[in-house]
Parts: structure tokens; C-alpha cells; sequence
């Protein structure tokens, strides 16, 4: 994979662990919230983790709350926000495969974000002439210009 961040997968991720609250822990022992690439996902993974804290669970008015208190309500979209996330989830009895599948995926993101982003140099060379180009005709019309200013003057 080459992509930088893949925002179903976010997500959906998201959506699983609001499903099923112990893994939230799994998530946890790998990952900090700055592994998403979206704010409201980082935002709503930590107002989870305020509310399994408090109140032990991941029901959707908790973590809403938590959103409240930790001043992320907006940056998690609201109830709509986090309601469509919430509905992301699918009951599977593969869940606990697709969960892994996600963590590796979130993991492989993150190490292309590290990457530093290839300009190739034969695009940054057509740049560089056609802007040299356009400099030297400026120049060559200023040119002749001023040759007809003396021209016209003589």
C-alpha cells in the first residue's frame, strides 16, 4: 500500500471499537489517537477512552458526553458525526479478523506519512525551463522595446 490515509478504514475502525469496548485496549497498546489522519476520528478515539474511564463502557451518550467535556464536540461532528460512525459497524463473526486487518492498515499509513513526499525532477525541470522561458522573453521583449524607443528617438 502506498496511501497516506484511507478514511473508511479510520472509521470503520473507530466503529468496531465503539462496538466492542475491549478493543479499545488492543487499539491502545499500539496506537496513540495521532495515529489517525482525521481530526474528529482523533478526537472521538480519545472522548472513548475519557468514557470507558469514567463509566466503564462505550455507550453513545457517554462518549458524546466525553466529546462535550473535552471540548471536541464540533471536531467530532456532532451527534451526526458521531452517529454515522457509530452505524459504520457491521456484526461479523470476522470482526475480530477485520479489526487486525485495520490496525495494520492504520499502522502502514502512518509509516507512509513518514516518508518523505518524491518530486520527480523531470516535472520540477519542466517547471524551472518553462518559467526560464518566460523570463527570457520578458527580457527579449524589453529589448526590443527599448531598441525602438532609441530607434524612433534617433
Amino acid at each position: 500500500m502506498s496511501f497516506y490515509f484511507s478514511p473508511e478504514i479510520e472509521e470503520s475502525t473507530l466503529s468496531l471499537i465503539w462496538h466492542d469496548p475491549e478493543k479499545l485496549a488492543i487499539f491502545e497498546q499500539r496506537f496513540s489517537p495521532d495515529i489517525f489522519a482525521q481530526i474528529h476520528c482523533r478526537e472521538l478515539v480519545r472522548a472513548m477512552h475519557f468514557a470507558y474511564q469514567a463509566v466503564g463502557s462505550l455507550d453513545f451518550a457517554s462518549v458524546i458526553q466525553c466529546a462535550r467535556e473535552l471540548g471536541s464536540y464540533d471536531a467530532i461532528g456532532g451527534i451526526d458525526g458521531a452517529d454515522m460512525i457509530f452505524r459504520i459497524s457491521e456484526f461479523s463473526p470476522r470482526a475480530d479478523l477485520i479489526f487486525a486487518h485495520y490496525l495494520d492498515m492504520l499502522d502502514s499509513y502512518a509509516a507512509h506519512r513518514q516518508k518523505p513526499i518524491e518530486c520527480y525532477p523531470f516535472i520540477a525541470c519542466a517547471i524551472h525551463r518553462s518559467m526560464q522561458d518566460m523570463a527570457d522573453t520578458y527580457r527579449e521583449q524589453v529589448d526590443l522595446r527599448t531598441r525602438d524607443d532609441i530607434t524612433r528617438d534617433s
